[in-house]
């Protein structure tokens, strides 16, 4: 996102990450008064801090930096192939087509966000590499809105599995859907917004 952010001016970086820390902050907010529960004593022990030496840091940064594309690597190709295949067979042209009505008309964003849109669901770093890839074909204030969608919208397929394993497939799909429902909603006012406003970046 940094790297998008850093080609726009100041002032996007303020809105993208204004909205997201407002929402943080709604969805707290909501959470506290609609979900009933006791709030438990919080007790963390503080394990004694120490200046690091580089080469445990480097250690870690490499053993880190494998250990994610170690995982990521075959999602990335994988979330490829299925998005070659899937244009292979015209199915990604009739995706296109079928949500126009939500990316192109509400949204605001252009046609081809359905396969960054795809590639985020199988990884969220893989969204993001494909939409450096297609950024000319989107203004500033696009590209606002669907890195927005990319971290409101759907877990990718790591996270989805993870929730549906500690919260079961009845409480998962309703977080999903809602996920869904709440992106489609503040994705759409960002872009009216910008409309209304003619913010352009």
């Amino acid at each position: 996102m940094f790297i998008i952010l850093g080609k726009l001016h100041f002032s996007a970086t303020v809105l993208i990450f204004g909205i997201i820390f407002s929402q943080i902050v709604l969805a707290g907010i909501l959470a506290n008064r609609l979900i009933k529960g006791e709030i438990p004593e919080f007790i963390m022990e503080i394990p004694p801090v120490r200046v690091p030496r580089v080469s445990h840091v480097l250690k870690k940064t490499l053993l880190r930096t494998y250990e994610f594309i170690r995982e990521a690597l075959p999602l990335f190709l994988m979330a490829s192939f299925i998005l070659f295949l899937l244009a292979r067979v015209g199915f990604l042209l009739w995706m296109e087509r079928v949500s126009r009505p939500l990316v192109v008309n509400f949204w605001g964003l252009p046609e081809e966000s359905v396969q960054i849109l795809i590639k985020t669901m199988i990884r969220r770093e893989n969204g993001v590499a494909e939409l450096a890839r297609l950024r000319n074909i989107f203004t500033g204030a696009q590209a606002i809105i669907i890195m927005l969608l990319m971290t409101f919208l759907l877990p990718c397929v790591n996270a989805t599995l993870m929730m549906i394993k500690e919260r079961g497939l009845k409480i998962s799909m309703m977080i999903i859907g809602t996920v869904f429902v709440y992106a489609t909603v503040v994705a759409g006012a960002v872009n009216l917004f910008f409309r209304v406003f003619n913010v352009h970046y």
